[in-house]
């Protein structure tokens, strides 16, 4: 058989295609795979990430104090001025889901007004805002950023680690980059999901020697924050038996991510079993992003009770058992999902009760639990197993523990037959 990568004039190389829907962590991805593989990013590119983070600033800021304006939320006068200025801003270059122009857009207005950068610091530092950050978006990236606000837009922030793992950035079009491991070179080509873009990434996974999906556990565990009702909307709905009931207003997911993530793994599977047929077999990794979200989950479902209920449940009130108890319900939600990937692959999947698991400490969300990295046997001719691995790319230790997983995958894989240009 022929050989998974191409060997050129040095090192194999080989060609992998980092795939999913927006908002599923590809780009948050890449940028571990710098720290991991480089040492991080140099200090031109660090600066650049400013003008990135005062976007996404930006952004939160206009959408919270639009939700402010929606719940009826009072304003100071001096604020209330301050804050239209920031609400106009956010119309203009941020209302928008994208950066293709924006940000230098932004960029450009900002430098010769300074008085909107102005603006900005004096409503990131109103308390109404600051509460309603810490109550319901205190997991938002946006959220550590809102706190420097002052720093970001004076020129005195000096972007660090987790800053640059947390900013969002564009998630258009595709980009590619080149690592250099010790055994073989990686070259990372980041493919944008959307339908209209469905021709380029097939043509991308036509040609690549591996294929990462990933997929957000957001889009699978919506988390949904809950407000009492105020006493304006109490009084409207009287004496219904609605009264004084918890309202729902915020989910991080929108609706029918999953339902596009799935669609489009779909759509993978069908490209690679039509490359298959041609002889052409590829690797393929499924990546389940955000444990943080399942785990956070989780943990209220068990103390609000929900989950445990008295014998059924074998659950006593002592702190380690309803741990104990939260970690089997994460481990059972990710199998549900693994098990869905592979139903759609046409393959099997081994969950936590597998041979051979390998577990890490818990990303962000895990409370020092064991964390749900399993690793599962690789997709092959031989063992039809799908290789779906779960982690919160935002922590340092657990990627490196997948990456590796992954690294290993591939360098004891050379013997899958190598895609023709």
């Amino acid at each position: 058989m022929g050989c998974i990568c191409s060997k050129g004039g040095g090192k194999p190389k080989v060609r992998l295609v980092l795939l999913g829907v927006p908002k599923c962590g590809k780009t948050t991805f890449v940028k571990q795979l710098v720290y991991e593989c480089q040492g991080g990013f140099d200090q031109a590119t660090c600066d650049g990430f400013v003008k990135d983070i005062q976007y996404n600033v930006l952004r939160c800021i206009g959408l919270v104090l639009e939700k402010l304006k929606e719940k009826g939320v009072e304003v100071d006068e001096f604020h209330k001025s301050q804050a239209e200025v920031v609400s106009s801003l956010y119309d203009r270059f941020a209302s928008v889901d994208r950066w293709s122009v924006e940000v230098l857009m932004l960029e450009d207005y900002l430098a010769e007004n300074r008085e909107a950068i102005d603006a900005i610091v004096a409503v990131s530092k109103m308390k109404p805002l600051r509460e309603y950050m810490e109550s319901h978006l205190a997991t938002e990236p946006a959220g550590l950023f809102i706190r420097d606000a002052e720093k970001i837009f004076t020129g005195q922030f000096e972007p660090k680690k987790d800053h640059i793992l947390r900013v969002r950035l564009p998630d258009v079009g595709d980009h590619d980059y080149t690592f250099d491991l010790d055994t073989f070179e990686l070259d990372v080509t980041v493919v944008d999901g959307e339908r209209e873009t469905r021709k380029v990434w097939q043509e991308k996974v036509e040609a690549c020697d591996a294929v990462c999906y990933v997929s957000s556990l957001a889009d699978y565990f919506p988390q949904e924050e809950e407000e009492e009702d105020s006493g304006k909307d109490q009084e409207e709905r009287g004496n219904s038996k609605d009264k004084g009931r918890k309202t729902r207003f915020y989910s991080v997911s929108p609706v029918g991510a999953k339902e596009e993530s799935l669609a489009l793994f779909s759509q993978l599977m069908a490209c690679l079993d039509k490359e298959k047929g041609k002889g052409k077999e590829k690797m393929l990794f499924v990546l389940l992003n955000k444990t943080d979200i399942v785990h956070n989950k989780c943990a209220k479902d068990v103390a609000k009770g929900a989950l445990a209920k008295g014998s059924e449940a074998g659950v006593a009130s002592n702190g380690d058992h309803l741990l104990s108890y939260e970690i089997s319900q994460v481990e059972a939600s990710l199998t549900l999902v693994r098990e869905e990937f592979a139903a759609l692959a046409g393959l099997l999947t081994r969950g936590h009760e597998g041979e051979g698991k390998d577990q890490s400490k818990a990303g962000e969300g895990g409370k020092g639990a064991k964390a749900d990295t399993t690793r599962t046997t690789s997709l092959s001719s031989s063992e039809e197993y799908l290789n779906c691995q779960s982690l919160c790319s935002l922590d340092p230790s657990t990627f490196r523990h997948v990456f590796q997983a992954m690294k290993k995958d591939i360098e004891e894989r050379k013997d899958l037959p190598h895609p023709v240009s």
